[in-house]
């Protein structure tokens, strides 16, 4: 097993509309290696855990583009400041065909 590793990683995001000057802002992305496993059992009891990086901690930033038509646009931008695994759990009912792809390659092959 492996440590999970996710942190912020900085980027400049445009953020562009037709007929609008480019707004270039100062952002974060989430990148790392986060674990995830699945546990098997009776039919309606399989669970799959996966960690996910993301977003921890965000800001939601307005912004007004200056366009050249009259009518105003409004774009809301997520700031990410800071970004961890966070685990969800997931019962295959909701995965749906994966759990058939998953039935009929490893329990109708043993």
């Amino acid at each position: 097993m492996y440590q999970e590793t996710c942190r912020t990683l900085p980027f400049s995001q445009s953020i562009v509309h037709e007929n609008c000057e480019k707004v270039v802002v100062q952002n974060n992305l989430c990148f790392g290696k986060c674990s995830s496993f699945h546990i098997p059992g009776p039919e309606d009891r399989l669970y799959t855990f996966c960690s996910h990086c993301l977003p921890t901690k965000f800001t939601m930033k307005r912004l007004e583009l200056n366009c050249t038509r009259s009518v105003a646009v409004v774009k809301v931008v997520m700031i990410v400041e800071d970004c961890k695994c966070e685990i969800q759990k997931i019962k295959d009912s909701d995965i749906g065909p994966l759990h058939s792809d998953l039935h009929s390659n490893v329990y109708e092959h043993n």
